[in-house]
């Protein structure tokens, strides 16, 4: 079968961290507009088969799911819920190092956004993975604004492309560069780009609040950035920073993610707030195909 799009997560850390990026902020703006398992649709044949550590890939077409080589823990985190590192708590050492290769085939023709939904059953059913949602009190960063005001250009009519909620954003071709300047412009408003750079991130936001670049600052970051500038405006957001997964300055060549922010006018600073969190109850080696 031809597969229409497709990506891979090189075994790099700091290519392993744009690319965790890039999903995640795929997949946010995916589940954002999320309606829930489409109703008669799901996968009626799925295979799981071990798989080796290097490249984690995605494949998918309008009737099949493809996973190659990816860890378990990158199932949860972003396939399944969309939630960060930080966001869940329980995982077990021994699964949270796990690799699989999943092949599903759906009964009808699924929307990417659709497919993501339907692995849920998938990790429940086959993984027994069992999980409860509570509120505690976690380390956050709070995002406000600085005396000279937030520097990003106010977002244009024609500054990025509406997409339509029932489908999600645009998915990228696989043949379309991503390294490209204008990657942007093909995923839709509030959904972000990471192109490769020497040793850090350039990370473009279209279309987005204050509360967009939080979201999607997730990957970047050891815990949640919670918006507290009180701006519902719309930015056109332009960084670069490290791959560093903190706020520190520990790049030579780009500045930390808090550094760069204050240049753009925004301050970043440590907190506490109380936060739903994902408690994992259990979890365990798939059963049989």
């Amino acid at each position: 079968m031809t597969l229409a799009s497709g990506l891979e997560i090189p075994a790099n850390r700091s290519a392993t961290i744009r690319w965790r990026a890039f999903f995640s902020l795929v997949l946010f703006a995916l589940l954002a507009a999320a309606d829930g398992q489409p109703t008669g649709n799901h996968y009626e044949a799925v295979s799981i088969l071990a798989g080796v550590p290097g490249r984690c890939g995605v494949r998918f077409s309008s009737l099949e799911f493809r996973l190659e080589n990816c860890p378990l823990d990158y199932l949860i985190q972003y396939f399944d819920y969309g939630a960060a590192h930080y966001d869940i708590i329980g995982l077990p050492k021994r699964t949270s190092s796990a690799w699989y290769s999943i092949r599903a085939k759906s009964v009808t023709p699924a929307t990417p956004k659709e497919q993501w939904a339907m692995l849920n059953p998938v990790l429940e059913d086959r993984f027994g993975f069992k999980w409860h949602r509570e509120q505690r009190q976690r380390p956050v960063y709070f995002l406000t604004v600085s005396k000279t005001g937030i520097r990003f250009p106010v977002s244009g009519p024609d500054s990025c492309v509406t997409w339509d909620p029932k489908t999600g954003p645009v998915t990228p071709d696989l043949k379309y560069d991503r390294d490209d300047p204008t990657f942007i412009n093909h995923l839709g408003c509030g959904v972000g780009s990471t192109p490769r750079t020497a040793s850090g991130i350039h990370f473009q936001l279209h279309g987005a609040t204050m509360q967009d670049l939080g979201n999607q600052l997730k990957p970047f970051l050891d815990r949640p950035l919670l918006d507290s500038t009180g701006v519902a405006t719309k930015f056109d957001v332009d960084l670069k920073f490290s791959t560093t997964l903190s706020t520190g300055d520990n790049d030579l060549m780009f500045p930390s993610v808090s550094t760069a922010l204050k240049s753009a006018g925004l301050i970043v600073t440590k907190g506490e707030a109380a936060l739903d969190v994902i408690v994992i109850d259990d979890v365990h080696a798939p059963s049989g195909n």
